[in-house]
């Protein structure tokens, strides 16, 4: 069963799965998870074993280079492939246990996604894919910049009719929810429970037989893929760089008396 997606589907989705049912869905939790399988299938996109993709991490590894001294060079190709089970750590779309290679579509994006901080080391590491890729494709709404509104209304999407949205938009409009939720960044002072929607709708991709996820990123211009299998795409390089300088830009929104 699945049911026609509506824009604010993915909030009610959200607020199932974090406070209702978790591990045994309702139907209407079924039917929206059966609605993104039905329209997923406009925005699967195939990506070559040709694709250059990159990944980063912050540090690298410590290497003698006189009697008593160190330098820092960049983490070598093993040690930039994802890490092992006992390892993997809980985000938006990794579970505890289950690692996912975390892949970005530009040098910049790829280590601005590590937040580096000013003059700080970071390794990065240039990926190609070992197979041809099926990839759900989150990111292709066809509504430029939708994140920036949706971050403003989400505070008061229960206040909203859902006849502000017109139905041609409404499909478009609930993959945007998506992208967004998959884009917004990890933080150690995150709720675990904020995880759960978009982990449950990244595995269910993966039972459905796709190779991973596209969603825009929060930080750089880039897009960010998540991939399902970490042998599906090879490590060929990797390259010591240098944060050379950090720049964040405020607008006011609101006077406090």
């Amino acid at each position: 069963m699945s049911i026609p997606l509506k824009w604010s589907d993915y909030r009610q989705f959200r607020e199932e799965l974090q406070n209702k049912c978790r591990y045994f869905r309702t139907d209407w939790a079924s039917g929206y998870l059966g609605a993104l399988k039905h329209t997923c299938k406009k925005r699967i996109i195939i990506i070559t074993q040709d694709t250059e993709l990159w990944r980063s991490r912050l540090e690298g590894s410590l290497v003698p280079c006189g009697p008593d001294d160190m330098a820092i060079q960049a983490y070598n190709c093993d040690e930039m492939a994802a890490p092992p089970p006992n390892l993997s750590h809980a985000s938006r779309i990794g579970v505890t246990g289950i690692p996912v290679l975390y892949l970005s579509s530009d040098k910049d994006t790829a280590m601005s996604e590590v937040k580096p901080w000013k003059n700080q080391p970071v390794s990065l590491a240039k990926v190609h894919p070992t197979k041809g890729l099926n990839i759900v494709d989150c990111q292709q709404t066809g509504l430029d910049g939708t994140i920036a509104d949706l971050d403003k209304l989400y505070p008061f999407a229960s206040l909203m009719r859902k006849e502000i949205i017109p139905d041609s938009e409404q499909e478009d409009r609930a993959w945007t929810w998506i992208d967004y939720a998959f884009s917004k960044p990890v933080s150690q002072l995150d709720d675990p429970l904020e995880y759960i929607p978009t982990q449950v709708i990244a595995e269910f991709f993966k039972t459905e037989g796709y190779d991973g996820i596209k969603y825009r990123s929060s930080v750089a211009p880039g897009y960010n893929i998540a991939l399902f299998d970490v042998n599906a795409a090879k490590v060929f390089e990797t390259i010591l760089y240098y944060t050379n300088d950090i720049c964040y830009q405020f607008s006011i929104k609101q006077f406090v008396k």
